[in-house]
């Protein structure tokens, strides 16, 4: 009797401990605190938000980021991102959606304790236009660098419209003078248009000079964008936003650019007093000591369609968000002399969100944008110069890159503060500077960051082929110097021209020319993960990517290379194995667990 009650007793005590035991494994980690950040960027299928994790949990984050759905409270089951691991602020890019829909959105943090969420938003996705509308724009005063090589215009059902086309000269003499050897294989000028549309426009490209054309080449590829030829006039055929490259018979030294932008919206008002408004025509505003130079961060910045700026934009440094936006040029065609780490847009310690603007001809020394801020968003920017040290600039962490296009002449992507995302862009890389630059010589932390779509169009490098050429590959790490590099994921490259090399990582610096530079040659640091995921590339590179651990072992760093995986990594269509990966790649040092899928 007593044996039958116990096993009653078990058996209605049981289903208790199922449900308890359930109950605690799906316990949201409540001692994280969660927030959702406004959602900005909004078009018919994207958006971006974000958010922040603070507090300590009773296990760490995992996974973060945003989760949505058309219904009040979305959960992690359905659409979500994923935005690194761990507290602290990130990113959010949400793609797929529909247009004219209501969404919600939720910040998660997930650990083994389950996932929180934070505070919920909502917003409603631009709606399809299905009527075309095109905005092109004015001529500069006496036709001032006009192109004498091509003719644009754009237009639908037989209606078109001229697209005033900019000549950018190679008259950078430090190229003749003080690397002749290299300044040849650059290209000898730029040209480019800029418009903007919805709904489906043909763009005619005439080549007022030449009798005809005999092949067309529309980059990047990854666009799909088909051209037809009528003697010396091409016509391409869009029905979406898009930057490209139109080669012509083969020739790249004189190559158009087409920006062909979405419309704007919500113009703002040359009256507004919180706007600095820049109409059509030529200002000219200085580079220091000036009102332009000291702009009160908060404020819009805005560049008309057919303005033409020279001279540099600067915040007072408050950590306010500025925004600098439009269609129009800021220009450093007559800035004189050399001026290490000066931005043609700069705010400091601030927070800037920069969308549609052409930053031309930034000089020796000058970076396109400096801001130290949290969460800085650059949207369809493009850049062109020709200069050597002419980076695209430096972004604080949790900075988002999306949609812009690059033809300069130094380190683009710089993937080296926690967070950062670069999503879709395209870049012509030129005779200075990699690409992706992990490091060089400052102390930072490349932490959950990635780099997901990258077209690049373009390699001026490539055309050198000596194996042991000092000059930079696709990604590059200079020197660590003190960092640590960890979860970092590189994917869907593609690699159009070239490359010279792929991959060139040491912890302490050996390349030739580089060795004597103390800075380069601390061998601190250490890198722990990082994928390289669906990468392509039409040629075997000159040069064989490599990583050397090297580094010193110190209390705050392992000086080795470690976790790295290549999936899908192809060299001239030959896919990366562990059984040929010698034939790409050299190992050197203390490197460890690289896997090939």
């Amino acid at each position: 009797m007593q044996s039958t009650l116990k096993f009653s007793v078990l058996i209605l005590v049981f289903p208790w401990i199922l449900l308890i035991a359930s109950c605690k494994k799906d316990k949201p980690a409540t001692s994280q605190v969660l927030t959702t950040s406004g959602v900005y960027g909004i078009t018919e299928t994207t958006a971006t938000s974000g958010g922040s994790i603070t507090g300590e949990g009773k296990s760490a984050i995992t996974a973060r980021g945003i989760c949505w759905g058309t219904t009040s409270s979305p959960v992690v089951t359905g659409n979500k991102t994923t935005d690194g691991s761990g507290s602290g602020t990130f990113v959010s890019y949400l793609a797929g959606l529909q247009p004219g829909t209501t969404y919600y959105i939720r910040s998660y943090g997930t650990s083994n304790e389950g996932s929180s969420y934070g505070n919920e938003k909502s917003f409603t996705t631009h709606s399809v236009v299905t009527n075309s509308k095109l905005n092109v724009y004015p001529a500069l005063p006496g036709n001032k660098f006009m192109s004498d090589r091509y003719e644009v215009s754009v237009g639908s059902n037989n209606e078109f419209q001229s697209s005033y086309v900019y000549k950018d000269p190679n008259n950078d003499f430090r190229w003749f003078t003080l690397w002749p050897s290299r300044g040849v294989y650059l290209t000898k000028e730029n040209h480019f248009t800029t418009f903007s549309f919805t709904g489906e426009m043909t763009v005619k490209i005439k080549l007022p000079l030449r009798p005809n054309i005999s092949t067309v080449v529309v980059r990047p590829l990854s666009k799909n964008l088909s051209a037809t030829i009528s003697g010396n006039t091409i016509s391409v055929s869009l029905s979406a936003p898009a930057n490209f490259y139109v080669e012509i018979d083969g020739e790249e030294k004189y190559p158009l650019f087409i920006f062909a932008n979405p419309l704007e919206l919500l113009v703002p008002s040359p009256t507004d007093p919180n706007v600095i408004y820049f109409a059509p025509g030529i200002h000219e505003i200085g580079i220091s000591g000036g009102p332009m130079q000291n702009i009160p961060a908060g404020k819009t910045v805005y560049l008309a369609g057919g303005a033409y700026v020279k001279g540099v934009l600067k915040t007072n440094g408050a950590t306010a968000t500025t925004s600098f936006r439009g269609r129009g040029i800021l220009s450093g065609i007559d800035i004189p002399g050399y001026s290490a780490y000066n931005p043609m847009i700069g705010a400091g310690g601030g927070t800037v969100r920069v969308e549609g603007i052409i930053i031309d001809d930034a000089p020796q020394g000058y970076q396109g944008i400096i801001a130290y801020g949290t969460g800085c968003v650059l949207e369809n920017v493009k850049m062109i110069s020709w200069a050597m040290e002419s980076d695209a600039g430096s972004l604080g962490p949790n900075s988002l890159i999306k949609n812009c296009f690059y033809k300069i002449n130094d380190d683009i992507i710089k993937a080296t503060q926690p967070g950062m995302l670069y999503k879709d862009n395209i870049i012509w890389q030129q005779m200075n500077g990699t690409v992706i630059c992990l490091g060089w010589m400052s102390i930072t932390q490349g932490i959950n960051n990635t780099v997901s779509g990258l077209d690049i169009i373009g390699c001026d490098v490539a055309q050198i082929t000596s194996p042991t050429a000092q000059v930079m590959g696709i990604i590059k790490l200079v020197n660590s110097n003190g960092a640590t590099y960890k979860n970092m994921t590189f994917e869907n490259i593609r690699i159009e021209k070239g490359p010279y090399m792929l991959i060139g990582i040491s912890i302490k610096q050996t390349d030739p020319g580089w060795t004597d530079n103390v800075n380069y040659n601390k061998g601190l640091g250490s890198i722990d993960g990082i994928l390289f995921r669906n990468i392509s590339m039409p040629a075997i590179p000159i040069r064989k990517s490599y990583f050397n651990g090297n580094g010193y072992v110190t209390p705050s760093s392992t000086g080795d290379i470690k976790n790295i995986t290549f999936e899908n990594v192809s060299f001239g269509g030959t896919r990366l194995t562990e059984l040929n990966s010698t034939d790409f790649i050299i190992r050197t040092g203390n490197t460890f667990n690289f896997t090939y899928k």
